[in-house]
């Protein structure tokens, strides 16, 4: 298998873990326990019960040029989930080619929806303030926070904002072993 296509394999994984297992974000803040590690854990704990649609959006650039894509909607309604992938990559002649499919599905299990590691041994650094959490994991750990066997070139970043005591965007950022960047972007929305 050529490494194009083994990127596309790995990339669609990790959207599709984070998302139709989930994409939550369960933090530990270890060595610093307190108030910011409750805060930020009830609110994950109490976002995922009221989850309405998780979009996640998984980009590779090369040189600023997004040369694949990943992106999976669930949109979670009172007897069905419906869950839209959305893949890209460049074609032979430099377009963007997206294909999408629909899947239906009749049980889907919310309990799973929030499924981001992120221990004390993970990250370097981490703060919460003002809504907002910030964090940085070395490059050596940047595989065992995604679950998935890639080689970081950097250090990853991850960012979380918080409203209404609910997780609305989760963001996270590194560069891979051949220098092109993969971000992830997690979307929430709330039923009312």
């Amino acid at each position: 298998m050529d490494k194009k296509k083994k990127l596309i394999i790995i990339i669609s994984s990790i959207a599709a873990v984070l998302v139709a297992t989930g994409i939550i974000l369960a933090i530990e803040l270890g060595g610093n326990k307190g108030k910011n590690e409750n805060t930020v854990e009830m609110m994950v704990a109490n976002s995922e019960k009221t989850i309405a649609t998780a979009t996640a959006d998984v980009s590779v650039t090369d040189g600023g040029i997004k040369v694949l894509g990943y992106k999976q909607i669930v949109e979670i309604g009172e007897g069905e989930t419906v869950i839209r992938e959305i893949t890209a990559e460049l074609n032979s002649t430099q377009e963007l080619k997206e294909k999408e499919t629909v899947q239906t599905v009749t049980e889907y299990n919310r309990d799973n929806l929030i499924t981001f590691s992120f221990e004390e041994f993970m990250y370097k650094t981490y703060n919460y303030s003002d809504g907002t959490l910030t964090a940085t994991v070395s490059k050596d750990r940047v595989d065992n926070v995604l679950g998935y066997n890639l080689v970081a070139n950097s250090d990853g970043t991850l960012t979380a904002k918080f409203e209404n005591s609910l997780i609305k965007e989760f963001t996270f950022t590194f560069t891979m072993e051949d220098g092109k960047v993969l971000t992830m972007v997690s979307t929430y929305q709330y039923k009312a």
